[in-house]
């Protein structure tokens, strides 16, 4: 009897294709009837033309940094404040009602928040109609700080949710809450405009189908901190590790109060070109500075978030370049007014200008006139990226409306890169700490996107293949693969049988994955496998081949 041997080599190809992570759970506030009203703590009323008044005078700047919310000092407490009820079964609820007449939305900041294992938070509005939650111990950080996203209307109702039998009783102190005065929420105009108002002028980022915007979109995130709004990026470092580091501008968080309250917002856009509201649940909140210098120097700020964003968020780590050429076309991915995201495009590129306004000189990129899109309040600290996609600069300014397009300004990244020997100061020991001295850096993709560790094995005559998933496989329709160079048959399934494969060939296979939803689309090929079927040989043998490309 003939006995047939499998030779394999496997072959990885790289292909460059260009927290307040809630828990599931439902508020018990939803299912129980026993009629328990917390009481309301009404707030003073916000006097909204002041507010206005403050805003014109602290914008004179250029800097386009957008205040939407008036901050309200308070002392909410489950030891003294709300009421609480005790279920039958020992296990016990807290509720708090919060009223800030007029408001928009609500936000609410933790300065303390330690859960046991086993206990929930949730925040609503009375309709129950705009919920966040469950927050539970996976929430805890080594600061105790949790600061939550708005919630609509000028009331909310806080629960918390704790059993009988926890190993430490939770500590929960609220210490502030965001008066929303400048309806954030509100669809302003006939064009139904989401999180904001920005101008008509705006370009969705799903307008444009180039394929390097529309993975580089994963990066850019909107931030919400203390009452403000800005825009930054996920950014990669030189051990493409997916550690967490998030660039934004200096004048936007300068320091750890406003980091720690920050809550950062990622895929906040429309589904397609046209403007429809985009979903606001894929948030992490709190973050640490990593480098900042000081304010009026260079205008940038590395921040490390508190958690690492979950594959379900499809966070992108943009590269970038801190070559000094003059870029030949630029553009900027951001959250104009805080709206969903937008694109502007630059085809005249940029070059070396003054900003003014006390920064060092001549250390930003100056963007003559955009040609697509503009950038407004909220779009401070959004990535410029050169022609490559890689990140050259960051958003501090400028002039740039729907009505006078011209003269924005992006800090310099070869600038923040080592301008200062403080390392505290400089983007270099962080972003490069294999210490490479490269001058530029590709971006990276955390989570896999196509088919990976593509493998086979043999039984009798048979070349079973497996691969491992793609992270979104609820949304393939099938896997295609590949022998040869050609479509050769279709699985809904991570394994695959070629019964037709005979002895003395040599095959060679890949996969990818075809996703009918939302958009017909066939991803990029797996690792490649090359495999060859042969007589029985006296042992030892060894046959070296070369790959077919």
């Amino acid at each position: 009897m003939k006995c047939i041997i499998i030779l394999i080599i496997v072959i990885f190809i790289q292909y460059n294709s260009y927290g307040q992570i809630a828990s599931e759970g439902v508020p018990l506030y939803y299912s129980l009837s026993q009629g328990v009203e917390a009481p309301v703590l009404i707030l003073p009323d916000i006097n909204v033309k002041k507010l206005i008044r403050e805003d014109k005078k602290v914008i004179p700047t250029r800097n386009k940094a957008l205040r939407f919310a008036k901050i309200i000092n308070l002392d909410i407490d489950p030891k003294h404040d709300g009421i609480w009820s005790t279920l039958s079964n020992g296990d016990k609820i807290w509720y708090m009602h919060v009223k800030s007449p007029n408001a928009h939305s609500l936000g609410l900041f933790f300065d303390n928040y330690r859960l046991p294992p086993g206990a929930k938070l949730f925040v609503y509005s009375p309709d129950k109609k705009h919920v966040r939650g469950a927050f539970t111990y996976k929430n805890n950080k080594w600061n105790n700080i949790l600061a939550l996203a708005p919630i609509k209307g000028d009331e909310i109702i806080i629960e918390y949710f704790e059993p009988q039998d926890v190993i430490f009783k939770g500590e929960i102190h609220i210490s502030s809450i965001a008066h929303d005065y400048k309806n954030i929420f509100s669809l302003t105009s006939k064009r139904t405009k989401a999180y904001g108002s920005s101008g008509a002028c705006n370009v969705n980022v799903n307008c444009d189908n180039d394929d390097l915007i529309q993975l580089l979109k994963h990066s850019v995130c909107k931030i919400t901190y203390n009452g403000w709004l800005c825009s930054g990026a996920l950014i990669n470092n030189t051990k493409n590790d997916g550690h967490p580091y998030f660039l934004t501008a200096n004048h936007c968080i300068n320091n750890s109060f406003d980091a720690n309250a920050a809550l950062f917002y990622f895929n906040y856009e429309s589904p397609g070109c046209t403007n429809i509201d985009g979903p606001i649940d894929q948030t992490i909140s709190g973050s640490v500075i990593i480098a900042t210098p000081e304010i009026k120097t260079l205008d940038f700020s590395l921040l490390e978030l508190s958690v690492t964003p979950p594959p379900s968020y499809q966070p992108y780590y943009a590269g970038w370049n801190r070559n000094i050429v003059d870029p030949a076309s630029v553009f900027s991915i951001h959250h104009p007014s805080g709206d969903i995201k937008k694109l502007t495009k630059s085809t005249t590129g940029a070059t070396t200008s003054d900003y003014g306004e006390d920064y060092t000189e001549f250390t930003h990129w100056w963007i003559n006139e955009w040609d697509e899109g503009t950038t407004e309040g909220g779009s401070s600290g959004a990535p410029l990226f050169n022609g490559n996609g890689e990140i050259i600069g960051d958003l501090t300014g400028g002039d740039a409306s729907c009505s006078f397009n011209y003269n924005d300004y992006y800090l310099q990244f070869h600038h923040a890169w080592k301008d200062f020997s403080d390392s505290t100061k400089k983007l270099e020991p962080w972003l490069d700490p294999a210490n490479s001295k490269t001058l530029s850096l590709n971006g990276y993709l955390p989570y896999d996107t196509i088919p990976t560790n593509l493998y086979a094995s043999l039984v009798d005559t048979t070349i079973n293949l497996k691969w491992n998933e793609t992270q979104n496989s609820a949304n393939v329709e099938y896997y295609y693969v590949y022998r040869d160079y050609v479509k050769f048959d279709s699985t809904t399934n991570t394994v695959f049988s070629d019964t037709l494969a005979y002895k003395d060939s040599v095959y060679s296979y890949w996969v990818t994955a075809f996703y009918k939803n939302p958009t017909e689309y066939e991803t990029e090929a797996s690792n490649i496998i090359f495999i060859r079927m042969m007589d029985s040989l006296s042992l030892p043998f060894g046959e070296d081949f070369e790959s077919q490309f």
